[in-house]
């Protein structure tokens, strides 16, 4: 078979004599020349140089992950080990006829000796034999996975068999059929062997390479031949990093010079010469770097390294948004380019051929989507037929989703009056934020770069308002990853530089009796719709801004006030000028409507009743006694029934009364006194009984029936409220109901009249509450009793209990430790206004216990200084 090459640079190495060491003498056209005195030469696809020289009879080459040979020479009995560098040092001797060498991942050396044994020597230079009994074997070879293989001779004919070394140095059978196996290679799917032929050929047709597939936990595949005929006489096999095979042989006669080939089978079937003019190629393999060493067995012994070509340059971006990404690279001329994805596995993307004058080269590479994916370059010399570099790694992480923008500070729509803070904060996970840029309006503001791209981006700036126009303006925030994509948030920004204006709408009138009082107010401002308000009385301290439009102000004291009141606009522009009202509130006043004056009292007890004006504040009343029933009923004061400004209570008279005296007292002291004078007969006759109302007392509005006796033949007349109107004139009273639609103090007048014309009158007493307004009255009364309880002090605690139980409980409180005290709010809980009587209150206590809910009355009654107290807890 004829070889020749062409299509590509072509390098050649001239020969001398065996004992002459080669030298470079120099370069042209791409080609490089090893020459000496004679002219028989070396043609290739490569660079080719010689490593060493100067052995006998060299046998076989293996080279280690460091890229170091390891050659055995026959002849001399020995394994040399020849560094990247050149250097050579001699790892094993004195060995007969040493003939195959593998190393395995671990960097144990494995060597063929005299054809029957196998020998092995480790790392720390241990030489031990790993298999004693291989019958005339020629080479061996390593896997990936730590594997022995050895092609051995079959005891009768001249049959080779592939084997496998176990670990125990046993040997298994692998594969059989070949004539002189000569050469072995192993990767990940199978065996390829270099063998003069198979026994199953026929005619003239002649296996030289063979391929036996390798099957997880099966036996082995088919022999796949994959060479036929060619080379004549095959020695040497390896795989390059691309799968494809390299077989070295002879064309011809192999005794002839020059007639060494070293072929190249790819994985489409292709057949290429790589080099040609060798001298009995014996044997292959390939160096980390993708540099092929080849074995010349003599005349000269020698091992050749073809020089693989460099990695390509590439300008592959970290990050893109494309798929396909177009990148650019330089690469030797005429080489064919690669681009394979390893994220998973190797697979092949897209290819190319560097330009045959400038070597740039461009790849339309297929990404995954949004996701890293691992790329590797791969040139292959002489477009696709030369031997395949190391590869050029690039990581490409493609992402299209846009980051995320959030404008964090300040809240869209903010208003303001000078410099502003804008803040906000990108993140992506893709590629991650590799920029932000601030604008305002279609102004550049600021530019932040991402020192940690990984991370979300944080940035702020300070707006200085003072040239920007009042009113709206757009803050716009744009984050672009490092992919390319961008993302943008944009809101709006007032600029208000003008404060408002602030008017009173309503308030309480020039002169009142009420303690508290109502505002409402409003404001106007071009750019804000919605105004904070702060108000003062009297001069005091502003109140804090609120959004209310209005403003109660309680616990006024009597006389002249001005109340002031000024509106800030979101921007914080506050009106100078506030806007003003004054007002003035009279004193505490009581006015009694009966007795009237100077009235004549013959009864042992009258009616006291009137009205009384607090300006809103909680108020009591009471009646002053005649000494003698001070001490009768142990009271000073007499408490009347009080609610919604009205009092009454029925007194007792003594002939000694000259007046009656009626005390009105505020929560904070104040007490107002009013005396009517009154005549007392000397002779008191007992009041009127019988007539009373049910339900004495109630929330208004209050149904009521009354009860007069079971007299027949009566005609009555009823005044509810003692005003002088008659409600009800007719014979069936008990049946009738009545309704109190107010709350108040009332006294009801029964007159009844017989047949024969006889007349009686008779009173009683119907209270009517305000739910809400007792209910504050109570709930008062209960907090505050609950807060001196948590704070230790049972003296404040037991002034709110009523007068007739306050001294044993007392007792009982003062004998509790601070911190069962303290626990009072987990005891008495929150209580709601359920019912009321005369002069008396019932609320309701719901309290978790064990997990169950109990219901706890709780009840008030009126002191003797008309005050509502605690009765029962």
């Amino acid at each position: 078979m004829a070889m020749h090459l062409s299509g590509a640079p072509c390098f050649r190495l001239t020969i001398a004599a065996v004992s002459a060491v080669a030298a470079i003498i120099g370069t042209r056209g791409g080609a490089t020349f090893f020459a000496t005195g004679r002219d028989a030469a070396i043609s290739a696809l490569a660079p080719v140089e010689v490593v060493a020289l100067g052995f006998d009879e060299l046998s076989a080459i293996a080279v280690d992950a460091y890229g170091a040979a390891l050659v055995t020479d026959r002849r001399a009995g020995t394994v040399t080990r020849i560094g990247p560098a050149g250097f050579r040092q001699t790892v094993l001797d004195d060995l007969h006829k040493p003939g195959g060498v593998a190393v395995d991942e671990a960097g144990r050396v494995f060597v063929i000796e005299e054809g029957t044994r196998v020998l092995r020597l480790d790392a720390e230079g241990i030489v031990s034999v790993v298999a004693a009994s291989v019958r005339q074997a020629r080479t061996l070879a390593t896997g990936p996975d730590g594997r022995i293989w050895i092609s051995t001779r079959r005891e009768q004919g001249p049959e080779f068999e592939i084997v496998q070394l176990e670990a125990s140095g046993a040997l298994t059978s692998f594969a059989s059929g070949f004539i002189d196996a000569r050469g072995l290679a192993v990767d990940e799917t199978a065996v390829y062997a270099a063998i003069a032929s198979m026994t199953a050929d026929s005619g003239h047709e002649r296996t030289t390479l063979a391929r036996i597939p390798l099957r997880a936990g099966e036996d082995p595949g088919l022999v796949e031949p994959m060479l036929r005929n060619t080379p004549r006489r095959p020695y040497g096999v390896a795989i390059d990093a691309a799968g494809d095979v390299f077989v070295s042989g002879t064309t011809g006669d192999h005794r002839k010079e020059g007639s060494g080939v070293i072929l190249k089978r790819r994985a489409g079937g292709q057949l290429d010469t790589l080099a040609a003019g060798l001298r009995d190629p014996v044997a292959l393999a390939f160096a980390p770097s993708g540099d092929l060493l080849a074995v010349e067995k003599s005349g000269p012994a020698r091992v050749l390294r073809f020089r693989a070509p460099p990695p390509p340059e590439v300008s592959a971006p970290p990050f893109t948004n494309r798929r396909p990404l177009r990148i650019d690279g330089r690469a030797t001329p005429g080489d064919l380019v690669r681009v394979l994805d390893t994220s998973n596995g190797t697979q092949a993307l897209a290819a190319t051929s560097a330009d045959p004058a400038t070597g740039g080269f461009t790849l339309e590479t297929p990404l995954a989507a949004n996701r890293e994916t691992h790329l590797s370059f791969v040139a292959t010399a002489a477009g696709g037929r030369g031997l395949v570099g190391p590869a050029r790694v690039a990581r490409v992480v493609h992402d299209d989703h846009l980051p995320r923008v959030a404008i964090t500070q300040p809240f869209p729509g903010t208003h303001v009056r000078g410099a502003a803070i804008l803040r906000a904060r990108a993140d992506d996970e893709g590629s991650g934020v590799a920029s932000m840029r601030f604008m305002q309006d279609d102004s550049l503001v600021a530019t932040f770069q991402n020192a940690a791209p990984g991370q979300p981006l944080v940035a702020a700036a300070v707006l200085d308002t003072a040239s920007w126009t009042e009113g709206p303006h757009a803050l716009t925030v744009a984050a672009t990853d490092r992919a390319g994509n961008t993302a943008a948030g944009a809101q709006l920004l007032v600029v208000d530089r003008t404060p408002p204006d602030t008017r009173i709408v309503t308030g309480p009138p020039e002169r009142t009796a009420e303690n508290t009082a109502i505002f409402t107010f409003t404001g106007a401002d071009v750019q804000s719709a919605d105004l904070d308000f702060t108000w003062r009385l009297d001069g005091a301290p502003w109140s804090a801004f609120s959004a209310s439009p209005a403003a109660e102000i309680t616990a006024i004291t009597p006389g002249l006030h001005r109340f002031e009141v000024k509106a800030r606009d979101r921007a914080g522009n506050e009106d100078s000028t506030p806007a003003v009202q004054t007002f003035t509130v009279t004193a505490l006043r009581i006015h009694i409507l009966e007795p009237a004056p100077g009235a004549a009292i013959a009864t042992e007890t009258f009616w006291v009743r009137g009205i009384v004006e607090s300006g809103g504040r909680e108020v009591s009343v009471t009646i002053s006694l005649p000494p003698e029933f001070r001490v009768e009923l142990s009271l000073e004061t007499l408490p009347a029934a009080t609610e919604a400004g009205t009092f009454a209570a029925e007194a007792p008279a003594t002939p000694s009364m000259t007046a009656v005296a009626v005390t009105a007292r505020d929560g904070q002291g104040a007490t107002v006194t009013e005396v009517v004078n009154i005549e007392v007969q000397s002779r008191l006759t007992a009041a009127t009984n019988g007539f009373a109302a049910f339900p004495e007392a109630g929330l208004a509005p209050h149904a009521v029936r009354f009860g007069a006796g079971a007299i027949e033949n009566v005609r009555y007349s009823l005044d509810l409220e003692s005003d002088g109107t008659t409600d009800y004139d007719g014979g069936s009273l008990a049946e009738r109901e009545f309704t109190y639609t107010r709350p108040g103090i009332y006294v009801a007048t029964l007159r009844t009249t017989t047949r024969d014309g006889q007349t009686a009158t008779s009173r009683t007493l119907v209270q009517v509450y305000d739910r809400t307004v007792l209910d504050a009255r109570l709930q008062t009364v209960w907090r505050a009793f609950k807060g001196a309880l948590q704070a230790g002090e049972v003296q404040r605690a037991v002034m709110l209990i009523h007068t007739n139980r306050r001294a044993g409980w007392q007792e009982y409180f003062s004998r509790l430790p601070p911190a069962l005290l303290g626990a009072a709010d987990t005891v008495f809980t929150d209580v709601a206004l359920l019912d009321v009587g005369p002069g008396s209150a019932v609320c309701e206590m719901m309290r978790d216990v064990d997990g169950l809910l109990y219901s706890f009355p709780v009840s008030f009654r009126t002191d003797v200084d008309g005050g509502w107290r605690l009765w029962q807890f």
